[in-house]
């Protein structure tokens, strides 16, 4: 499945987060129909579409984003991966590395509210029971802090819960080359198949 999102010109935080919220909850809810196995969901995103994977399924049975989709209560991803997105929006939005006027686009009305920016941050929903994830970030990253991945993945390893950061050397936001994408399109196949979900 294929999700579009409402960009910040549309509207402002955190509606691309209930769009994605309910994309899962719409696939959960229409299994049966759709023929799909909703405990086989692997929600996945690069940039933006990180974070968006990540909040998606972090949330978990968290409803305070599905206000426009409500009704399933049994809300889970088999596993996030997660390329180079956003982790700590205060810290892109305002920390020593921000480069980008578009968090505080995102942000609009709530771009001084710290309670708000905390709870559209993914590094706030990490427990000891998340759900497996895969990180891939570059490490000249001049959009998102390379720092952000590397954070989480602590976060994640202190905690105990299943995931793989591959560090792309010397690699930009994204655009990696050929090479670099097959070796890393490899590694997740490889960290999915060592999902309990899809043993």
């Amino acid at each position: 499945a294929n999700m579009e999102y409402r960009l910040s010109g549309q509207a402002t935080a955190p509606a691309a987060i209930e769009d994605t919220r309910c994309m899962l909850i719409y696939l959960i809810k229409n299994a049966k129909a759709l023929n799909i196995d909703p405990n086989k969901i692997i929600i996945m995103g690069g940039s933006a579409g990180g974070h968006l994977a990540l909040m998606g399924g972090l949330l978990a049975n968290d409803h305070r984003f599905d206000t426009n989709c409500l009704g399933v209560e049994n809300i889970k991803v088999a596993a996030i991966i997660d390329k180079y997105g956003i982790i700590d929006v205060w810290d892109w939005t305002y920390g020593p590395e921000h480069k980008s006027s578009s968090p505080k686009l995102w942000l609009g009305d709530k771009a001084k509210d710290d309670a708000f920016i905390k709870s559209v941050s993914p590094i706030s929903y990490v427990t000891k029971n998340s759900p497996p994830i895969f990180i891939v970030h570059g490490d000249a990253d001049p959009t998102v802090p390379y720092q952000q991945s590397v954070d989480l993945y602590k976060k994640l390893q202190d905690l105990g819960v299943k995931s793989e950061f591959i560090t792309v050397e010397g690699g930009g936001h994204g655009k990696f080359d050929k090479e670099k994408n097959n070796e890393i399109n490899v590694a997740i196949l490889e960290f999915i198949a060592g999902l309990n979900s899809f043993k």
